[in-house]
């Protein structure tokens, strides 16, 4: 049976990336959770964010990871539950509430970059299977849009369509 996003095609571009989120996303959890590791596969990035700077804003993860701050609030709501997240007021801006690994925080992250590694090896023997290295490319993909946003892009082609009426 033919996978549907192959009918669809390149243009639905943005199905098939969600789809794979969400399953690399599924797979991560139930991963962790075999190795009994107290942090979830979402808020993976902001503990590796946390471990290689401290005392630092939720607006500042949100910016440097391309979350939306409510989504970081929420990871790490759930990291200063299970104690592995402290926050603060900084040194440096009274109004600004930081945020660091507690001693248990840096212990599950030592753990996690252990699985890390894991992944990262996993990930390169997928990437040799189907002759593409995705991390590479989605990040080339990523550096164009940057240049140039694909809104532009179909502004630019957008010479002889009328989105407004059908044909």
């Amino acid at each position: 049976m033919t996978d549907f996003a192959d009918e669809l095609g390149p243009a639905y571009l943005n199905l098939v990336i969600r789809r794979l989120a969400r399953r690399l996303s599924a797979d991560g959890n139930a991963y962790f959770s075999h190795c009994d590791l107290a942090i979830p596969a979402q808020a993976t990035a902001i503990m590796a964010y946390l471990a290689r700077r401290e005392n630092v804003s939720a607006a500042s993860i949100a910016d440097a990871l391309g979350y939306s701050h409510q989504a970081v609030a929420k990871a790490v709501d759930k990291l200063e539950r299970a104690g592995l997240v402290v926050s603060g007021i900084t040194k440096a801006d009274l109004r600004v509430r930081g945020l660091s690994m507690t001693e248990a925080g840096r212990s599950e992250h030592a753990r996690l970059e252990a699985v890390t590694d894991q992944i990262h090896s996993v990930f390169s023997s997928i990437f040799d299977e189907s002759g593409v290295d995705l991390f590479r490319a989605i990040r080339q993909f990523e550096k164009a849009l940057d240049r140039d946003s694909l809104f532009d892009r179909l502004i630019a082609q957008n010479t002889e369509i009328d989105c407004l009426t059908p044909d």
